[in-house]
Formats: structure tokens, C-alpha cells, sequence
């Protein structure tokens, strides 16, 4: 019988992969985030504000906070040409340094998508669809009445073809549209998925995307321009769950197009290196909301969230640490509210289990059996260590 849990296990090594902590010099939500080469980087968040990085994302100081307001995107056309979005619309022409506000019509923009060379389409609230071209010297109000909703999420596979997420009401009817004249006319596909809060879609190319989001399936797949919908397979095949926290944002390396990275609750980001098949689950410090994940090639990549925290990696999110898994040992329920149960092994195998937080303290907790209690936990990513006879083996866990 297992005496206690013990909290420290003198042979494993706790770290927490490749993702660093950034100094942002801000506590404002952060939502997007881009880089224009790996030294220069621009992320932008609530309270209007524009932060800058030329250090490769180290260290950030503000060049822009126009008011109570927020910018939700942030994209670049090339290393001088950007634009950001939200409840206005500013363009630079410097790289980042300075910001010019775009004469529009008032309202809230919400997500925004590069075509051609120097032009982009803004999709926002209520039931706003812009083109811009010539870097922001040209723009152009789309109108279409096959739709009376906004496009909350686009993805544009080429200059013509792109899709875009439009939901009825919080909650409600998801629509995935379509168009084929670069966002002048729209249509819904018609798609028998079930209700699920999407926060992004990603489409590669003009068959294959992905959604992301929260309520039910968190990770879904098409292969048909999404007349139907599949939940993709987690890497690690002895974890039966591995989307337990909301998918918020994707990315998918341009020069590297196999590559795929996406972030959201928890402080988690998931990578797969397989065109989207299956998907791993990265280490990160953070337990925080991270709203926005970009990579500028297979190395160097950047993540932001709440708090005004920003992530860096210079290996792709790679952990060095070498884990052993169990293929048959699985903890559950997963996410936890009170207690959970370690099952596929037998008590007598297991020598001691150690309950490690994601800040790498160590943690102890009541048990009978193998019955662990977290009802006292806080909220967060938790790494469970269960040290038997043949080998020590982690397990994470969320407490929800």
C-alpha cells in the first residue's frame, strides 16, 4: 500500500521545455502577436496598445496606447508594410515604429487576412467586410447579402479562395462560409457538426483546415472544405484527452508547411509535425490564457496572452527532457474538480507518486489508494509523477 505521497523524487529533473518568459513591461492583455524577422517584433492587446520588441522579443517597450479600446490582429505584407486591427485600424510603413489610423466606418474588427501583395480583407462588428489594398492607400467597403452576421475568424488558402467563421450569437449557430472572389460574395457550407464555440479557423489549402475552440471537440479536422468535421488524434496515444483546455489560435510555418503550431487555455500550446494528423502538447511557465502563437521559421517562434504574457522559443518549443511513458496507465477524470484516479496499473507496482505544479513546486495532497484528492488545488497544469518498479512515468493533469 502506498504509505504517503512523497514530494520529491531526488532522480527526476523538472523543466519546462524551451519556452522562456519575456519582459513585456505591460500587464494589458496581449492578442496577437508578429515578427518581422527575428529580431523585430510587434504584439498588440487592450487599452489600444502597441508594444515593440528589437531584440528578438526579450524586452518590449510601448510605441503606441490610443485609449480604452483594444486591438484584437496584427499582420506585416512585408518587413516595413504592417497593419493592426480592433476598434480602429492603423498601418505602418516603418517596420513598427510608428502607426497611422486608417478612415473607416465605425466598428469593431475582428480579424484580418493578407492577399496579394499589398492588400488584405478585415472582417469585423456588425456585419463589416473591407478590402485594403496598396498597403492601407486603397480601401474598399464588400458588401453581400447572403449573410447578415459577422465573420468573427478568416482564413484565405490564395487571393480568391477563403473561409471565415460567422456565429448567429454566443452560443448559437456556427456558420463556416466560403468565397471565391477574394470576399465579395460569401456562402455557407452546410456542415452536421455539432455545436461548438469556435475561437479560430486554419485552412492549408482549398479542402484541408482545422477549428479550434471551446464546448464540446476542441481540435477538429476537414478534408472536404468543411462539410464534415473530425477530432484530430493527440501524438501520445496513452492520453485519451489531449484537448482539455480551448484551442485559441493557429499557426502554420510558411517555409516549413508541415508544420502546424496552436495555443489557448492554461498556457498551453500543442505542435505537429505531420500536416495536422496528430498533435503534441509543449511545456511552457505559464498556466495564463495565451491568445495568439507565431512562428517566423522552424526555430523561432513567439506566443502571447493575458497578463501582458509573451513566450519565446529558439528551438521550436522542443523540450530536452527525455520522458518515459506508460502506454498503459491513464489518469481520470481529466480535467480534475475534485479528485482523480490512477488506473492501468496495480497498487502494489507503485512505489511513490509525486504531484509537481507547473511553477515546480511540489505539491502534497490526501489519497486513499489511488484515489488522489485536489479538491484544495488551485486552478492549473499539474505533472504527475508515478515512480513503480520498472521506471518512473509523468502524467499531467488539469485541475479545472
Amino acid at each position: 500500500m502506498l504509505s504517503a505521497l512523497v514530494l520529491i523524487i531526488s532522480s527526476v529533473v523538472i523543466s519546462f521545455g524551451q519556452f522562456e518568459l519575456c519582459n513585456s513591461n505591460t500587464d494589458e492583455v496581449l492578442n496577437d502577436v508578429y515578427f518581422v524577422d527575428q529580431n523585430i517584433g510587434i504584439a498588440v492587446g487592450d487599452s489600444g496598445i502597441i508594444i515593440r520588441s528589437v531584440d528578438g522579443g526579450l524586452n518590449w517597450s510601448t510605441v503606441k496606447e490610443v485609449g480604452d479600446f483594444s486591438f484584437t490582429k496584427i499582420k506585416f505584407w512585408d518587413q516595413y508594410n504592417g497593419i493592426v486591427i480592433g476598434d480602429a485600424v492603423y498601418t505602418t510603413n516603418d517596420s513598427g515604429e510608428n502607426w497611422n489610423i486608417l478612415e473607416l466606418e465605425n466598428a469593431y474588427f475582428l480579424d484580418i487576412e493578407l492577399i496579394e501583395n499589398d492588400a488584405a480583407i478585415i472582417s469585423g462588428y456588425p456585419s463589416i467586410l473591407y478590402r485594403i489594398d496598396q498597403f492601407g492607400k486603397s480601401t474598399e467597403l464588400l458588401s453581400d447579402t447572403s449573410f447578415t452576421f459577422e465573420i468573427s475568424h478568416l482564413s484565405f488558402v490564395n487571393d480568391s479562395v477563403g473561409f471565415g467563421h460567422s456565429s448567429l450569437f454566443p452560443g448559437g449557430v456556427e456558420n463556416i462560409l466560403i468565397t471565391n472572389d477574394g470576399g465579395r460574395t460569401w456562402q455557407s457550407i452546410e456542415s452536421p457538426y455539432e455545436i461548438s464555440i469556435i475561437e479560430d479557423i486554419s485552412f492549408i489549402s482549398e479542402e484541408i483546415g482545422y477549428r479550434g475552440g471551446w464546448y464540446n471537440s476542441h481540435l477538429m479536422k476537414t478534408i472536404d472544405a468543411g462539410l464534415h468535421w473530425q477530432q484530430v488524434d493527440n501524438c501520445d496515444a496513452s492520453d485519451q484527452n489531449p484537448y482539455w483546455s480551448a484551442i485559441i489560435d493557429f499557426h502554420i510555418i510558411q517555409a516549413q508547411s508541415d508544420v502546424y503550431y496552436a495555443c489557448g487555455w492554461y498556457g498551453n500550446i500543442f505542435k505537429s509535425v505531420n500536416n495536422g494528423d496528430c498533435w503534441t502538447a509543449l511545456e511552457t511557465p505559464t498556466d495564463e490564457v495565451l491568445n495568439a502563437i507565431y512562428f517566423i521559421d522552424d526555430t523561432h517562434g513567439w506566443a502571447v496572452g493575458q497578463h501582458g504574457v509573451i513566450l519565446k522559443t529558439n528551438n521550436g518549443g522542443i523540450s530536452n527532457r527525455v520522458e518515459i511513458a506508460h502506454p498503459q496507465i491513464y489518469i481520470y477524470p481529466n480535467p480534475v474538480t475534485d479528485q482523480f484516479q490512477i488506473s492501468g496499473i496495480s497498487e502494489e507496482l507503485i512505489e511513490r507518486i509525486n504531484i509537481i505544479a507547473i511553477d515546480g513546486r511540489e505539491i502534497d495532497a490526501e489519497h486513499e489508494g489511488l484515489i488522489i484528492n485536489m479538491e484544495k488545488f488551485s486552478h492549473g497544469m499539474y505533472f504527475i509523477f508515478i515512480q513503480t518498479k520498472t521506471g518512473i512515468f509523468m502524467k499531467q493533469v488539469m485541475k479545472s
